[in-house]
């Protein structure tokens, strides 16, 4: 009878340990990463934030500096303050356990993470981050493992850092969309201008001061570079950046001018045909929050972090879902008072 009791009881214990480590394994949804460091699973619904495991101590972060692979571990680029060096931190979505710690070969600049990214790779399971590896050097683009931190670098790209890290990796071309600050002469002349050097969005067009902001291709199998123009003035620019399987594109939030006045927009863009193609204008939310943005491919919804059109710099922050295929807006709730207590970048488990 005693034998009947240890098997049962080891039985219990086996099934308990399978469903904590299925339950761990298999956490799907919205997850963001607030600052300090802290893992949280987001509400859609209500906007409601649970925080996983604990919070990762003296360590500072960027805007969506994220990505997350197909075992549901959460990535992000760090700057650990006791080691002085940005590292790459992965963290089980389950569980909230540290799965990886390793450091990364970038200097840093003034501001944590700035000009710096990361995407995942499913077709080899790398992580990809991007960061200047001198002062004043490119930014070098490198496959990392993240089990061991070694790493290779592929390609590199020039170009002035930026706050948020709007990026996206193709898996279908092997190619990491990245987006840089550019003062090209040669460039800024193929943007559309009025004769008196304004565009039609009201900024300033002189090709003598004018920095501007554009997409760079990096193909993470040869290294080679494309330089994709970007142009407000007639709704051709990407403020966030997600790959969309479906349709094979970049998706996110743009702006252009209508009437005289900033207007957002749900923009695509197909890199393949080099073809943009706005998808809504959004007359109900205006200012974004640093280039944070996720996809949930499976139910076709973007979500953004935004305030209102004509909200005060005091009033709250939302999660806004947008339909990705009409720009419908899917749901709406209040995540975050502040802009600080907000979410510091997002990621869709599917």
């Amino acid at each position: 009878m005693i034998g009947c009791f240890i098997v049962a009881a080891m039985q219990l214990f086996i099934a308990v340990a399978v469903l904590s480590c299925f339950i761990a394994a298999d956490a799907r949804g919205l997850f963001g990463l607030t600052q300090p460091p802290q893992l949280v699973q987001i509400n859609v619904a209500t906007g409601s934030m649970t925080n996983i495991g604990a919070q990762i101590a003296a360590e500072g972060m960027a805007q969506e500096l994220s990505t997350i692979d197909d075992k549901g571990v959460f990535y992000f680029v760090g700057y650990n303050f006791t080691t002085n060096k940005p590292n790459l931190i992965g963290i089980a979505t389950g569980s909230g356990a540290i799965t990886s710690k390793v450091d990364l070969p970038f200097a840093e600049s003034g501001f944590v993470g700035v000009g710096q990214a990361v995407d995942f790779d499913p077709t080899t399971g790398d992580i990809i981050c991007t960061g200047r590896m001198t002062a004043t050097g490119p930014h070098s683009v490198l496959r990392v493992n993240a089990r061991t931190g070694v790493y290779k670098v592929i390609g590199s790209v020039d170009g002035g850092d930026v706050l948020g890290a709007a990026t996206a990796f193709n898996p279908l071309t092997s190619i990491e969309y990245l987006e840089f600050a550019t003062n090209d002469t040669v460039v800024l002349g193929q943007r559309r201008m009025t004769p008196n050097g304004v565009d039609v969005a009201g900024v300033f067009e002189s090709n003598d001061n004018r920095v501007s902001i554009d997409l760079y291709g990096v193909n993470m199998k040869t290294g080679s570079v494309e330089h994709i123009i970007e142009d407000p003035a007639v709704g051709k620019v990407l403020t966030t950046v997600q790959f969309d399987p479906k349709t094979k594109s970049l998706i996110g939030l743009g702006y252009t001018s209508v009437s005289g006045k900033f207007q957002r927009t749900l923009e695509r863009f197909d890199p393949v045909a080099k073809a943009w193609n706005q998808i809504a204008e959004i007359k109900d939310y205006l200012m974004e929050s640093g280039g944070v943005s996720a996809l949930d491919v499976t139910n076709r919804v973007l979500y953004c972090i935004m305030q209102k059109t004509n909200a005060a710099q005091q009033d709250p922050f939302y999660l806004v879902g947008f339909n990705a295929d009409t720009g419908k807006t899917m749901s709406s709730s209040v995540l975050c008072r502040n802009f600080p207590d907000c979410p510091w970048s997002l990621e869709f488990q599917n």
